[in-house]
């Protein structure tokens, strides 16, 4: 077998090889620029993958749970100012503490 690929190669003309070595190293190019664009791309998709989802509801849930009636008036304001202070970073504040010190 390596003869005979030896034997055609000594047949070719000169242009002939310039001219696989060309495309050849062409072909090589466009498979290794394939192999990156490939590897890129999972590990792009293997970060969002591993991205949380969002926690809770966002504020247009809300509101629609509100328009369904599935939240009183009360509800809705009080779920929306825990969305505001946790996208603000302000520790959640319990229910039914008025601020001042227990005695």
């Amino acid at each position: 077998m390596w003869q005979t690929l030896a034997q055609q190669w000594s047949e070719l003309t000169p242009e002939h090889q310039h001219e696989l070595f060309v495309y050849g190293g062409i072909l090589m190019g466009v498979v290794l620029v394939g192999f990156g664009a490939i590897a890129i791309l999972k590990s792009r998709v293997k970060k969002q993958a591993d991205e949380p989802p969002p926690a809770g509801f966002s504020l247009a849930d809300l509101r629609q749970m509100h328009e369904r009636g599935d939240l009183t008036e009360e509800e809705f304001q009080a779920a929306k100012a825990k969305l505001i202070a946790r996208t603000r970073g302000e520790p959640p504040r319990s229910e039914g503490t008025s601020g001042s010190a227990a005695q």
